[in-house]
């Protein structure tokens, strides 16, 4: 629709309302206490131009003249209102932003050069389409406050906190509102490479439904983006959960070494137990081992005993660590590592609780690693930006309800042949230890 001479029409910009009348455009300058509001030329900061016009309850009562240099052009006012027209489809209609351009902007080049020249291409006005679409005036956040979740994730969204320097989204699907409250054994882990700024780490829980020895049925349930890696920020999210989801009642937390995110759960569960990852544990002392050139076959021997220690029983760990120092040559590069185990991994009880992971069933964290992994290599790592993450783990739910209905069904992910068959090893040991066939120092050397 033309706008005519004496029609007033109002439209929305990023920066505020527009008035377009009579071929030109005005921004709102001021709003006296009669009502008058006074509107300026558009390009009276680039043109310096006078042009204005008062209005009174939605009429002209007064106008100045424009400058010279500024010329009327009905063409860009039909434009910007069809432009307009397209914001508003994009954000209330069901249809594609292709088609809401071709709809609204591409008939107005069949009304000659003018329009033509004037008609923004498709992909210069796609984002601000595509925002509006979202609910949101942009996808990209310079910082914490600023950031806006899209109207079509909005249902998913559980829980947002920001105190002025730490911000908090949490999304969860109904379906794994209800998983959460049904299951006992959870996973824990933050990812940084597919986090999108200004957000520090992707922080993902995990549920186990029933893993047995050749399956593993495990799902992520709950996606946080979290600002930073301090207790105070995980004390926070778990604040959010156990509000927003009072039946949740984790009995086991399957972790890495990092303590902030644990010690914020115990706050919540005092009673919870915390299962280290056996795989960041012996990592760990073969780094070690490396960076003091344990390079001969009698030192290797000592650190591999080490890494055996986890799968003893935790009344039998003491004695195997007794069995290791007797049994390590008198060399000094050994000593070293030997004053290294005993410094951060048995310095007290509560770390070695910690780590003991006898007849677990996942002794490592690695089903979360994966999943990192996985959406790490689903989003442009280049280029994160806050919808395409969304969009990413909207997707990974919907698999995740899906797997859950399978295993409803005995549908249920096999384990390799290799890892079921080291699993079988590793429990018969054990049994062996228990059933006192075999000796402590036997089971290490076995293990080892």
């Amino acid at each position: 629709m033309e706008v005519c001479e004496s029609e007033l029409k109002f439209i929305s910009r990023k920066h505020g309302t527009v008035l377009l009348y009579e071929g030109f455009q005005y921004f709102r300058h001021k709003l006296y206490k009669n009502g008058n509001v006074i509107w300026q030329c558009s390009l009276k900061n680039k043109n310096k131009c006078t042009g204005s016009v008062t209005l009174q309850n939605e009429k002209v009562i007064k106008t100045a003249s424009h400058i010279e240099c500024c010329v009327l052009d009905f063409a860009k006012n039909d434009v910007a209102i069809k432009l307009h027209e397209a914001h508003v489809l994009a954000s209330s209609s069901d249809n594609t932003i292709n088609k809401i351009y071709n709809d609204t902007l591409v008939p107005l080049q069949d009304k000659g050069y003018d329009f033509i020249s004037k008609v923004p291409s498709l992909n210069s006005c796609k984002t601000a389409m595509l925002n509006k679409f979202l609910g949101v005036s942009k996808t990209v956040f310079r910082n914490l406050e600023e950031v806006e979740v899209p109207k079509i994730y909005l249902p998913y969204l559980l829980g947002d906190y920001y105190n002025g320097s730490s911000r908090i989204l949490v999304f969860i699907s109904k379906e794994a509102k209800n998983m959460l409250t049904q299951l006992s054994e959870f996973f824990i882990d933050g990812t940084f490479a597919s986090c999108p700024k200004p957000f520090g780490q992707l922080f993902t829980i995990h549920g186990n439904m029933g893993s047995s020895l050749s399956t593993t049925n495990i799902i992520p349930l709950v996606y946080s983006l979290l600002s930073d890696k301090k207790e105070a920020t995980y004390f926070a999210l778990f604040d959010i959960i156990t509000s927003q989801i009072p039946g949740w009642k984790p009995t086991t937390i399957h972790a890495d070494f990092e303590t902030a995110s644990t010690n914020a759960i115990r706050i919540f569960f005092p009673d919870i137990k915390i299962r280290r990852c056996y795989y960041h544990m012996t990592n760990s002392l073969w780094r070690k081992s490396k960076s003091l050139e344990l390079k001969q076959k009698i030192e290797k021997r000592v650190v591999g005993l080490c890494s055996a220690l986890p799968l003893l029983p935790r009344d039998m760990i003491t004695d195997g660590w007794k069995y290791i120092q007797d049994e390590c040559p008198d060399l000094s590069k050994v000593n070293k590592f030997i004053n290294y185990v005993q410094k951060y991994w048995m310095k007290n009880e509560k770390i070695i609780d910690e780590w003991c992971i006898f007849s677990e069933r996942h002794r490592t964290n690695n089903v979360v690693e994966a999943w990192n992994s996985k959406i790490n290599r689903t989003i442009n790592k280049n280029n994160v930006s806050l919808t395409r993450l969304l969009n990413a783990l909207l997707n990974d739910a919907a698999c995740a309800n899906f797997k859950k209905m399978q295993f409803g069904l005995n549908i249920s992910t096999g384990r390799l042949a290799l890892h079921q068959k080291k699993d079988e090893f590793v429990l018969h040991t054990q049994m062996q230890l228990v059933n006192h066939v075999i000796s402590i120092g036997h089971f290490l050397e076995k293990l080892r």
